[in-house]
């Protein structure tokens, strides 16, 4: 398995410090598989980064209040031939030694697997404005406000639409916001769940058709699809129309910190 460990100075955008939780901002999941994407397409450029397999968010990367860049590590290792798995990593300091603590981690390529189930929206049993999930349930910042217009929430199921907002770039994977909100989302639905606000812990796959462009809005429904010990586990898809944009199954969602 050939490795490589490569240093990358990211810079901090202002408007990721809207990515906060408990006081804390983080940087969200989907901008790390997006990090993670332009450096495997960067260093091995016949991978498929529009296919991703076994993603991990083992740990929180914390944004520095006092500065707009963070040197991190990426480290990619080749599996085979339509393969690569890249961990996104920061150095913590011990006294005079150091060592790797892991953020992200996912594997690129590989098959496109099964088309996405298209499950049919159940009836709504509660509707909450965007304005109260953003108030209440997901508290973050304006920069991180991406869902609109009402949830609707069924006993398994949750639906609406995401705008891609027009700060940042749109990447190798579109914008990020659609699924982010889309997470926002199922958070949601797991509240209504359990006792706790679950967050993102991992997926089995994401598949990517059509990249999600800014300033465009998009529709989205998320569906319980099982239990992992004490997490919930979803799948869920954005789609423009009736065109499926891009699908996640084996969401994992649980509490965290």
């Amino acid at each position: 398995m050939n490795l490589r460990r490569l240093e990358i100075n990211y810079e901090v955008e202002p408007w990721l410090h809207d990515h906060a939780l408990g006081g804390r901002a983080v940087l969200p999941a989907v901008h790390s598989l997006e990090l993670l994407a332009r450096t495997v397409r960067r260093e091995i450029p016949a991978c498929r980064v529009q296919t991703m397999a076994d993603g991990r968010f083992p740990r929180f990367l914390e944004l520095p209040p006092d500065s707009s860049r963070l040197q991190l590590i990426v480290e990619l290792a080749k599996l085979d031939a339509d393969r690569v798995r890249g961990s996104l990593c920061s150095r913590k300091q011990l006294g005079r030694m150091s060592r790797l603590v892991e953020h992200a981690r996912v594997i690129f390529g590989g098959p496109a697997g099964e088309p996405p189930r298209r499950p049919t929206p159940e009836g709504a049993r509660l509707f909450l404005d965007a304005a109260e999930v953003y108030r209440e349930k997901v508290p973050f910042g304006p920069g991180f406000q991406s869902l609109t217009g009402p949830v609707n929430l069924g006993r398994d199921q949750v639906w609406g639409r995401v705008q891609a907002l027009v700060h940042g770039q749109a990447g190798l994977l579109g914008s990020p916001f659609p699924l982010d909100g889309a997470m926002h989302a199922a958070c949601v639905l797991g509240q209504e769940l359990v006792d706790y606000i679950p967050f993102p812990v991992g997926f089995t796959r994401r598949k990517l058709l059509r990249p999600t462009a800014p300033g465009r809005a998009y529709d989205f429904i998320a569906w319980l699809t099982g239990r992992d010990g004490d997490g919930l586990i979803f799948d869920l898809l954005l789609l423009d129309g009736e065109q499926v944009m891009e699908n996640v199954t084996g969401l994992v969602m649980r509490k965290v910190g």
